[in-house]
């Protein structure tokens, strides 16, 4: 799965401040915007800490549906044989059909998603399923 817009619209928890942009000394005259600046109160793609209120906000919405951080990678969340990766904002679910579908309507509930349906690429990693022979290959 994809989330769309995962950056935007997260409440950042520390000030952070910016330029204002020249195209908006452009539109408007007659003001000095050397001396000013602006606050930011939400994340925007490229900011330092967008990702981690990003992290953050999935570690919450995750722990909030009982899936726990695995010990040894804090970006796999474990509950009950269904196993979830993420990377950024993209999310692989690893489970039977019937978990994965159940845990993907909940996540959708959450965030706008794209369901990129059966994982063949995640990562740079290329994903070969046999279902016949019961197996998996990562190469």
């Amino acid at each position: 799965m994809d989330v769309d817009t995962a950056f935007l619209n997260l409440e950042l928890q520390e000030e952070v401040y910016m330029e204002i942009p020249k195209l908006f000394e452009l539109v408007t005259t007659g003001v000095n915007f050397k001396q000013h600046c602006l606050q930011l109160r939400k994340a925007l793609y490229r900011l330092k800490q967008a990702l981690r209120v990003w992290f953050l906000t999935v570690n919450t919405f995750f722990a909030n549906i009982s899936f726990k951080p695995y010990n040894s990678d804090p970006n796999l969340f474990v509950r009950n044989g269904i196993y979830i990766l993420l990377f950024v904002n993209d999310i692989l679910i690893i489970s039977k059909r019937l978990e994965v579908d159940h845990v993907k309507v909940t996540i959708k509930k959450k965030w706008k998603c794209k369901d990129l349906g059966e994982a063949k690429l995640f990562t740079s990693f290329q994903i070969q399923r046999n279902r016949t022979a019961k197996s998996l290959r990562i190469h």
